[in-house]
């Protein structure tokens, strides 16, 4: 099965229903988009993690990923793979310390919450974006408003850049933002 690399272009509510939202995955070298309905703790756990926030107490994918962390597994990639019915499915993949690696059936919700959290790719099947997804009317990344290559800001500009995302519900640069932020802390 083929798969395709995508990130969060957008959260928003959902049009039809007041508690649900609606998460927007689009591919990285592609025009097609995902929409995938949340219930409100999703749509918050996935806010979260786009924003880079942390709160007083850990929240559960906090903790998950901490756990992972400490216990030496690396989680490899989120994939969105299959549909039951309705419901889109996924599988994360992990690493042992040892090299082996295996799979656990996840909600995608869940998914792309430990993915985020824990930068590692979240991924469609390819028949899966055929059949659900829509065409994006963008033709380029909305980054014209960050000057310069991300690597080139310093911690605290990035720090601001994030928020600058943030607040102008641009998660597609949240997320690349996110991402830079976490290299640069780990170097």
């Amino acid at each position: 099965m083929d798969y395709i690399t995508v990130e969060v272009a957008a959260l928003t509510d959902a049009p039809d229903q007041s508690q649900a939202f609606v998460l927007v995955l689009e591919e990285v070298d592609g025009f097609r988009r995902l929409p995938i309905k949340l219930g409100h703790a999703e749509a918050q756990a996935i806010a979260l993690a786009v924003q880079s926030r942390e709160l007083s107490r850990p929240a559960t994918h906090d903790l998950f990923a901490g756990v992972l962390q400490s216990a030496g597994l690396q989680l490899r990639e989120a994939r969105i793979n299959r549909m039951e019915g309705e419901a889109f499915c996924a599988l994360l993949t992990f690493r042992k310390p040892d090299g082996d690696t295996f799979e656990q059936d996840a909600r995608p919700s869940d998914a792309i919450a430990l993915a985020l959290r824990l930068s590692c790719p979240v991924k469609v099947a390819d028949n899966i974006m055929d059949e659900h997804g829509i065409l994006s009317n963008r033709l380029t990344p909305n980054t014209a408003w960050i000057k310069g290559k991300l690597e080139d800001y310093t911690l605290p500009e990035l720090e601001a850049l994030l928020q600058q995302a943030v607040e102008r519900e641009d998660y597609q640069s949240a997320s690349r933002i996110r991402d830079a932020i976490t290299r640069l802390s780990n170097s």
